[in-house]
């Protein structure tokens, strides 16, 4: 089991950095103005503060959870937020299609924010989904669904 602590801290890593990646990549481009090395620069430096931040809000949810629930924090829980990682690769896809044609920002925007918010949101109900002891409670879920709404003003995704 202890083999496989590293490999589930990179994958958790990654599912924090895949989710802003649009934003690390925007600010890459930005930092292109200062040439190769300010653009690597700055991807690295946005790479690291950005997967922090993810880190943070993945554990402050989990850590809640495990705290109101009394169970042993696991790090199977952070697998819930896979859909925020999805839509980090989606809306990249969707901010690369917009370079291409500009016509569709509108759009792009609103495909963009909307799959965020269901993202988002479905990713903590299965977190809720998680603590459930029986199937008749909804307690964690709503917990978990207000636990999003606060983390969402807090430390707000990238919109």
């Amino acid at each position: 089991m202890e083999a496989e602590t590293p490999v589930k801290l990179l994958k958790i890593s990654v599912y924090g950095w895949t989710f802003y990646l649009p934003q690390i990549i925007t600010l890459s481009m930005i930092g292109s103005l200062a040439g190769i090395s300010g653009s690597l620069i700055v991807f690295l430096t946005a790479s690291i503060g950005y997967t922090v931040r993810a880190l943070i809000m993945m554990g402050i949810s989990v850590g809640i959870m495990c705290v109101l629930f009394q169970k042993k924090p696991s790090l199977d829980a952070f697998d819930y937020f896979l859909p925020l990682s999805g839509w980090g690769i989606l809306a990249l896809l969707l901010r690369t299609i917009n370079w291409m044609v500009p016509q569709i920002l509108q759009v792009r925007i609103l495909v963009e924010q909307i799959s965020l918010l269901i993202a988002w949101f479905l990713s903590y109900y299965m977190l809720g989904k998680l603590f459930r002891e029986n199937k008749s409670t909804t307690r964690p879920v709503i917990i978990a669904l207000l636990i999003a709404v606060l983390l969402f003003f807090l430390l707000p995704p990238p919109i």
